[in-house]
């Protein structure tokens, strides 16, 4: 008999053979456990993997709309995936199911995951804790203010590298340099014509709809209106294409038993979203630049007068041949109505995709330069440090991982910083640097972020840099870092290789760097980190080695 896979009502729990959860819910419980006091020196820690019986995973979230316990959930549950497959090839027993419970650590109420993972030398009790800030950016932002943090990034990126020879840092008690690249710039101007082509065809739809309603718009004449229409076709065709090709992608469902025929299936979805990509991006800057061109030559024309009636089946100031039969037809039917629905859609899609993720970007980011951000920085990485801080004061907790996606990255590399930091005043009281035993990142933006601000900087400011480099630990001394595992891929334009926070020639204990091989998909690639198996994998071994 085929298993029902519909969604049960909340009543339909009280009827019998209700099926079993894949997780128990444990009591809360209060806990202020003392640390444990290990060797001081992180090389005796890993050489006793034995006495590493409990470990706490603290993960921070990226940008986005998450929802508290999410990101618990997620990582929890695939590492306890993870860890099934891995035992049962290793011949151990099964891990029991997860369990989840509210623990008061200290003062601090946390949520969280509990595992049990078997190794050759025992049992790991695993809780996966969150540093949860998303509701704190929530609706702080608005659209004119993001637009122009990423436009006025772009232009200090492109005069960092068009400018100046070399990039230069304080790293690890020196200036460390490393050479311009060409490529850089163009990735930049690129970006930078992007969105103003984005903010062009906006202004040009918000005079279409004050046309439409009546109020009017002077530098937009409604005989312009079917051209602009016709315009958009070079976006609106491509963007379709694009969305069609996504929205059949099967990808997530293959994340286990790759066979050859959906690899190459796989590969040939990727290409063409690559290709559809580029067509977008060439669709946004040549539907732009046509308007602009057409509004101009339409300005420069004898103008005509027309009334409102008149406006849907106007008739444009240029246009003959192919291009005015296209335009007969635009002002023949009403389908251009439908086209302007569809693009208003879209900017309202754009609009809410901008402010929910790039705006935590923005207010974050932006406050490493003189920002009204700044105090909302602070609040965030304070919810961030007193979770961490409970944890590693009265978890008890033998070892810790710090983990961090896309922007979550740069919140956990700060918050890691800061407990450093606490434990160069307090020894006695963290032993934060012998306990931690990895911090892994995904889809980190740290390497864009070092490059965007400090070439906001003046490259003579070198005491500044210095103390810069002093709040942060993690490249003042190679003794204070722990085993950094950093994934990325490069259809994820958020992410990147962590060249900036190393050493160039003989590194103590340098990024490892790992192209994650699932995370292939143009764009979508940023959140495929979390369905692969290359951050479990990593993660485990941090756990279990």
């Amino acid at each position: 008999m085929p298993i029902d896979t519909r969604p049960r009502r909340l009543d339909d729990a009280r009827m019998p053979g209700k099926p079993d959860a894949p997780f128990t819910v444990e009591p809360p419980v209060a806990q202020r456990l003392a640390p444990p006091k290990p060797e001081t020196d992180l090389e005796a820690l890993r050489a006793a993997p034995a006495a590493r019986d409990r470990v706490a995973v603290f993960v921070c979230h990226g940008m986005g709309q998450q929802v508290r316990f999410q990101t618990i959930d997620g990582l929890a549950t695939a590492l306890h995936e993870y860890a099934e497959r891995y035992q049962k090839e290793q011949g151990l027993p099964a891990p029991p199911k997860p369990a989840v419970r509210v623990a008061k650590l200290g003062s601090k109420e946390l949520g969280r995951a509990e595992l049990k993972l078997q190794t050759s030398t025992g049992t790991r009790t695993v809780h996966v804790y969150e540093g949860y800030w998303a509701p704190l950016t929530e609706g702080r932002i608005t659209l004119r203010a993001t637009v122009l943090f990423f436009l006025k990034s772009g232009w200090q990126g492109i005069r960092m590298s068009l400018f100046r020879r070399t990039f230069v840092r304080f790293l690890f008690g020196g200036f460390v340099s490393w050479p311009r690249s060409f490529r850089t710039p163009l990735i930049f101007l690129l970006a930078l014509v992007l969105v103003s082509a984005l903010i062009g065809i906006n202004a040009v739809q918000a005079a279409v709809l004050l046309a439409w309603i009546g109020r009017g718009a002077p530098w937009l004449p409604a005989t312009a209106i079917p051209q602009v229409t016709e315009d958009l076709l070079w976006l609106l065709i491509p963007a379709s294409m694009l969305t069609i090709l996504y929205g059949t992608r099967l990808l997530p469902r293959w994340r286990r038993g790759e066979t050859a025929a959906r690899r190459a299936i796989r590969r040939t979805l990727d290409a063409l979203l690559y290709v559809g990509c580029v067509l977008v991006a060439a669709g946004i800057i040549g539907a732009a630049s046509l308007m602009a061109v057409h509004l101009e030559r339409i300005h420069r024309a004898p103008r005509v007068v027309v009334t409102a009636d008149q406006t849907a089946s106007a008739t444009p100031a240029i246009g003959s041949g192919a291009t005015g039969r296209w335009t007969a037809r635009v002002k023949a039917f009403p389908w251009w109505t439908l086209v302007w629905i569809a693009v208003g859609g879209v900017s309202l899609a754009a609009r809410w995709w901008i402010l929910q993720f790039l705006g935590d970007v923005a207010i974050y980011l932006s406050a490493y330069r003189v920002s009204v951000f700044d105090a909302l920085r602070d609040q965030i990485q304070d919810v961030c440090c007193t979770a961490a801080r409970a944890v590693y004061e009265h978890g008890g907790y033998d070892q810790h991982v710090i983990v961090g996606h896309s922007l979550g990255s740069v919140i956990a590399y700060d918050t890691l910083n800061r407990l450093l930091l606490d434990e160069a005043m307090e020894p006695e009281k963290h032993s934060v640097r012998a306990r931690t035993r990895g911090f892994i990142t995904f889809g980190s933006p740290l390497d864009k972020t070092a490059y965007l601000f400090r070439a906001q900087a003046d490259p003579r400011s070198q005491l500044r840099e210095g103390l810069a480099t002093a709040i942060q630990p993690l490249i003042a001394n190679y003794v204070n870092r722990p085993e950094w595992v950093n994934l990325w891929s490069r259809a994820d334009i958020i992410s990147g290789r962590l060249d900036y926070y190393d050493e160039r020639t003989d590194p103590a204990n340098p990024i490892d760097n790992v192209v994650d091989p699932f995370a292939t998909t143009p764009l979508a690639a940023h959140t495929q980190y979390w369905r692969g198996t290359e951050l479990y994998k990593r993660l485990h071994g941090m756990i279990v080695t």
